[in-house]
């Protein structure tokens, strides 16, 4: 008589087992790839001078209608237009309007990150004019602020240059 071979496989609980480790090994690699509060910060400051420079770049376009940042600092955001319309924000060149409203659209992983003027913005905006320069003749400094993460962005009076200050 032939002896039986016993056959070896996976149990049951060993695929529970494993299962259960493969899924808080990839509840940690979620958790870890998320943006940390500084990582939201540098991206809402970076985003913020590099629509700056944009609004610089249409006044400078169109010297006779110079463009504005307009804050909404209820909503924690805020949206580039012209100066002679204010309340209406300029389209982009695919034909988006230019608003960013942190936690919406654009800067949905901006959510809870707050805007706020420091100096030099006026009636809650920075305005450029036809030489790219700030109307005013202060430096526009706006900070971006999560808990205990801010950055500062500060646009030159001179040269309307935006920078990020780093702490």
């Amino acid at each position: 008589m032939r002896a039986r071979r016993r056959r070896r496989a996976f149990t049951l609980l060993n695929l529970l087992v494993s299962v259960a480790v493969l899924g808080v090994l990839s509840g940690l690699a979620v958790v870890s790839l998320a943006p940390d509060d500084g990582a939201r910060v540098i991206g809402a400051a970076q985003m913020l001078a590099s629509d700056l420079e944009y609004a610089q770049a249409l006044s400078l376009a169109d010297p006779d209608r110079p463009a504005v940042l307009r804050l909404d600092t209820g909503a924690e955001g805020y949206w580039i237009a012209r100066v002679e319309e204010p309340d209406t924000p300029v389209l982009d060149p695919a034909g988006n309007p230019v608003v960013r409203l942190f936690g919406l659209e654009d800067a949905a992983h901006l959510v809870d990150v707050d805007l706020e003027i420091i100096s030099g913005a006026t009636d809650g905006w920075v305005e450029f004019d036809g030489f790219g320069r700030l109307t005013e003749l202060a430096a526009a400094v706006l900070e971006v602020r999560l808990g205990d993460e801010a950055r500062r962005v500060r646009v030159s009076s001179a040269t309307g240059f935006a920078s990020i200050e780093i702490p």
